[in-house]
């Protein structure tokens, strides 16, 4: 896919370098000019896996039928990166200085050595920003209006790997209520409140700079589901995304003495290492028996961070929303995390903007899922809509 990018790049007018990272694999940034402020246009080539063919009624590989483009990537995040190529070549072509195109190849796993994480880490003299724009905004239709969420924050995330051995049992006794599943069971999708003093704080702070806006006092009114969306704040939800039992080779009559798990937690506003490293930990400990021993390892951790809401580019945004056809334009954290909190790190005003139609919306809730898709009409919608606002931006974008 970096070779396709290629293609549309004219060497004469746009200063391109693909740089590999860690795992070596490749990563693109692509400049036209050099301006006050630079904006970065963000996103990531790599995909989830696509599962079970059978589950798709579409070619997961890309297939257009009625106007949707459906394959595994196609809204998360290869349909947002060709309207940002598009946006990239119409700015560049109409002269607007400042611009980049970033492509990172590894968001969807987050490691340390490959993508956004190490980019920022090894190559920021290349990836420096004023601001980035990228995943984590939309559209949300309320009673025939039409709301532009912005992503001026991230949840944050953290995976660990749990093993445990046990017990072996035979499987026609069922009195063991300290084996390998049964422990399993009372861990598997578990909410955990937030007592610390100082997470509560972040939490409290989140929805004092969140409920202000009317169209969101809106959403949490009209919208059962957003109310819970909203309340996912306050824990910290813990599921599993790998799960082995093993032990027992190919006998059929025995619980199984091992296992091994991948917990993902989605962490709330604010939460260091050390604090969701202690709040897994108290899981086990509640749920595990004293007498099992067991290993815990962190895999990954992206820290939750936020932009603040009051720059020139997310005012102009705002200010100018009515005129693309939304109501309003509403800042938001987002439950998910991006490539965008490494750019927050280093201090760079970051937001999640699709600015396309209503029927995005829907697009967004088939993300990692059978039968992902999107509308051609988001895809063009959002293009446009980007080219509007970079050259009607005067805060140092120049032509």
């Amino acid at each position: 896919l970096i070779d396709y990018l290629l293609n549309y790049m004219d060497h004469g007018k746009i200063n391109v370098e693909v740089f590999y990272d860690g795992e070596e694999k490749p990563n693109l940034v692509a400049q036209y000019g050099k301006d006050k402020p630079t904006i970065s246009l963000v996103s990531h080539i790599d995909t989830v896996p696509v599962g079970p063919r059978e589950l798709w009624n579409y070619n997961p590989y890309g297939e257009l039928v009625d106007g949707k483009v459906y394959g595994r990537g196609a809204i998360d995040n290869k349909g947002p990166l060709i309207s940002h190529l598009f946006s990239f070549l119409d700015l560049v072509e109409s002269g607007v200085k400042g611009i980049k195109l970033i492509v990172f190849s590894n968001e969807e796993r987050q490691t340390k050595d490959s993508g956004a994480r190490w980019g920022i880490r090894y190559k920021w003299e290349l990836l420096k920003s004023d601001y980035a724009l990228g995943e984590g905004g939309g559209v949300l239709p309320i009673k025939g209006k039409k709301i532009l969420v912005i992503g001026y924050g991230e949840r944050g995330a953290a995976e660990y790997r749990f093993s445990l051995r046990g017990g072996s049992y035979h499987t026609a006794i069922s009195a063991h209520k300290n084996g390998l599943l049964v422990t399993l069971r009372k861990m598997l999708g578990k909410k955990m409140e937030i007592k610390e003093k100082r997470l509560r704080r972040e939490v409290d702070i989140f929805l004092r700079e969140l409920f202000p806006h009317r169209i969101v006092r809106a959403l949490v009114k009209f919208y059962p589901k957003f109310r819970q969306f909203i309340k996912a704040y306050d824990t910290v939800e813990v599921y599993p995304t790998r799960i082995t039992l093993g032990g027992n080779r190919d006998y059929h009559n025995m619980f199984p003495p091992e296992l091994n798990v991948v917990f993902h937690l989605r962490l709330v506003p604010g939460m260091e290492k050390e604090e969701a490293d202690k709040l897994i930990m108290s899981l086990i400990e509640k749920f595990l028996p004293k007498e099992n021993n067991f290993t815990l390892k962190n895999l990954t951790f992206v820290p939750s961070k936020k932009s603040p809401i009051n720059t020139q580019l997310l005012n102009y945004i705002s200010q100018h929303a009515r005129k693309l056809g939304y109501e309003s334009a509403v800042p938001m954290i987002i439950p998910a995390s991006t490539d965008l909190t490494w750019f927050r790190e280093k201090g760079v005003r970051s937001y999640g903007l699709f600015p396309a139609t209503e029927k995005v919306f829907k697009s967004f809730l088939t993300a990692h899922s059978s039968n992902e898709f999107i509308f051609v009409e988001d895809l063009i919608k959002a293009y446009e809509n980007y080219v509007v606002l970079i050259k009607g931006f005067k805060g140092g974008i120049k032509r």
